[in-house]
């Protein structure tokens, strides 16, 4: 007989994280936003933004809470540097009581957008 996969042992799935916009505009919150799930329900998700390399902006890291199985974190940007800057959001799967796993399961997933200077206004 084929051994079973227990729901425990599986890692959450997290969808292709969404950006509000494709080109952010520096001043303007970047928003993103995922849906991640797991058989025994979520136990937390961390998000983590790094900017572009050699422009010293600090690496951002934070839980994300969610609206139903939709977990969103709004990014500001007022005062960052343009470039490059690339995430990674982290989630870890609740643990059934008296499950043989102490710990939830973990996935990843990445995603990038490219920060740009406003469009400077007509004279």
């Amino acid at each position: 007989s084929k051994q079973g996969v227990s729901a425990e042992s599986l890692p959450p799935v997290i969808g292709t994280p969404e950006i509000n916009q494709r080109v952010q505009v520096i001043g303007q919150d970047v928003t993103i936003s995922a849906k991640v799930t797991h058989p025994n329900g979520i136990n937390n998700v961390q998000i983590e933004i790094v900017g572009p390399p050699d422009k010293n902006v600090e690496t951002l890291r934070s839980a994300i809470s969610p609206v139903g199985d939709i977990f969103t974190f709004s990014y500001p940007t007022l005062g960052k540097p343009a470039g490059i800057y690339t995430g990674n959001i982290k989630a870890t799967s609740d643990v059934k009581e008296g499950a043989e796993r102490t710990e939830g399961t973990t996935s990843d997933q990445s995603f990038r957008f490219e920060l740009k200077p406003p469009a400077n206004p007509r004279q």
